[in-house]
């Protein structure tokens, strides 16, 4: 495989960096929306903890090789260009174990190189607690944080362990707060109450919190949606509560509506891709 540092890039790609305890994952996608394409990928087995990271192949240090490639980058001048997605498939916060100190050693690597957008997507609080490291990068960063209902106790049944959406409420305020834009992210849509009354509430509490709004339903009616959605625990734990309605392609139509009412430029892009008005579907799963 061609070593990661040799990579070119062009405009319309994004660099995709996940990790978890044991192992982290930097790709190149090429950007059309959820037709997305992965052009280069390279792995890494965490085989000693205080260095995160030596490639299964070729033994190089995964935070030197990153570095080296923002080098690169920058001799070219194209850092203005470099857009970097953290937390597109895991969550860099959650579980806790080793995934802080690496989130932080990437951070502090990408304040020094200043690429041209940052996104990082996360349910946790833990963000705000690199503030310092922020700081540098604040005017170039959108977090995104997945905020699927605004009420505690659905979160709680269907989406276990994680942050609850009170709690993310309060660290989206700060960042917005600090001069970070920041996008909630209702994606899929869970209960929030009665779908049509209160949708108002939900949507009001989204637009009050936030720069930029995303939602997408859990299913968009495509066969290869509702394939997904048979095998999905998400889908499962709505159907044995009997919460067909929340199933439907159409289950976010109705908290749509609402944000429009209320700011329709909430839901227009925060990205440079895209055209103006279009939610772009950076994160999907």
């Amino acid at each position: 495989m061609k070593n990661f540092k040799e990579v070119t890039l062009k405009t319309d790609e994004f660099l995709l960096i996940n990790f978890d305890s044991k192992s982290a994952n930097i790709e190149k996608v090429k950007y059309h929306g959820r037709d997305s394409k992965i052009k280069t990928s390279r792995y890494y087995n965490f085989s000693n903890e205080e260095t995160h990271i030596n490639h299964d192949d070729d033994n190089i240090n995964f935070l030197d090789e990153l570095e080296i490639f923002l080098k690169r980058v920058s001799k070219k001048g194209k850092l203005r260009d470099l857009k970097i997605g953290i937390g597109f498939k895991s969550d860099p916060f959650i579980p806790f174990n080793n995934k802080f100190d690496l989130m932080r050693d990437i951070l502090r690597l990408l304040k020094v190189y200043k690429p041209g957008q940052v996104l990082v997507k996360t349910h946790s609080p833990l963000l705000v607690t690199l503030i310092v490291e922020l700081e540098p990068i604040k005017d170039r960063l959108v977090a995104v944080i997945p905020l699927e209902t605004h009420i505690d106790e659905v979160s709680r049944e269907y989406l276990p362990g994680l942050p609850k959406p009170s709690e993310r409420l309060k660290f989206a305020r700060v960042l917005k707060t600090f001069g970070i834009t920041t996008v909630l992210r209702a994606s899929p849509v869970l209960p929030y109450g009665n779908r049509e009354k209160d949708a108002k509430k939900f949507a009001k509490i989204l637009v009050e919190n936030s720069d930029y709004i995303q939602i997408f339903p859990l299913t968009d009616g495509t066969f290869a949606s509702e394939r997904k959605l048979k095998s999905s625990k998400l889908a499962n734990a709505l159907s044995k509560r009997k919460a067909y309605e929340w199933l439907r392609p159409d289950s976010a139509k109705c908290l749509i509506s609402a944000v429009k009412d209320i700011s329709s430029k909430h839901l227009e892009s925060f990205s440079s891709q895209g055209e103006e008005g279009d939610q772009l579907d950076l994160f999907a799963a």
